[in-house]
């Protein structure tokens, strides 16, 4: 329980840090416009600014596909999730074992 509490304070820090003097949220940076880009002349005059369609050739070195990767990832994920519930899982079941210990001995007595 105070490992909770510990956390959400350790959370909740920068948001008061950053907060407005009458308490409220943190307000909002304002929008910077960015500069525009330099005109470019286009020598050739078709007007496509020098860009290239690209069809994927460049890309050679690439041995594993996207989908492979977001599959093993959404597995990590699963598999920890399911590691963690079952060690909560076994440590509530000992945490029971010793309440029912402490239980009989009480009633021993």
């Amino acid at each position: 329980m105070t490992n909770i509490l510990v956390v959400l304070v350790l959370c909740c820090a920068p948001l008061v840090a950053f907060a407005d003097d009458d308490g409220g949220a943190p307000a909002a940076a304002p929008a910077v416009k960015p500069p525009s880009p330099p005109a470019v002349l286009d020598p050739r005059g078709d007007g496509d600014e020098g860009f290239e369609k690209v069809d994927g050739s460049m890309l050679k070195g690439e041995s594993i596909p996207a989908d492979r990767l977001v599959g093993a990832a959404y597995g990590f994920i699963l598999l920890a999730f399911v590691t963690y519930a079952v060690s909560v899982a076994l440590r509530g079941r000992r945490v029971e074992e010793e309440l029912d210990a402490l239980r009989k001995k009480l009633e021993g007595k």
